[in-house]
């Protein structure tokens, strides 16, 4: 039974990770992807995250109107929030740093 008011949370079927679109990354955290494996380049309008070989996502329900979470598994075992707004085809990417 779920006391607190807010709705359950669940995983989605796994699906393969591909790469995201994102309109900022900051200096830190285009650090912490690349040392779990992460290409990141840049294009004109965005940064382009492709993700290694390996890496699974899986959506985190309930979803939004407007956009869809997902936790991402790096194949290191490090994990990633990405909340992709599907309108704009553009994505956050939320992580948590790590030392080095």
């Amino acid at each position: 039974m779920n006391t607190n008011n807010r709705p359950p949370t669940s995983l989605g079927d796994p699906v393969t990770a591909g790469s995201v679109l994102l309109p900022a990354l900051n200096v830190e955290a285009r650090r912490t992807l690349e040392r779990h494996g992460c290409t990141v380049s840049r294009d004109e309008e965005a940064y382009v995250i492709t993700y290694p070989l390996d890496t699974v996502k899986r959506m985190m329900l309930p979803t939004m109107p407007v956009t869809r979470n997902y936790r991402v598994f790096l194949p290191d075992g490090y994990e990633l929030i990405e909340s992709h707004d599907h309108r704009r085809a553009i994505s956050q990417v939320f992580y948590t740093p790590d030392s080095e």
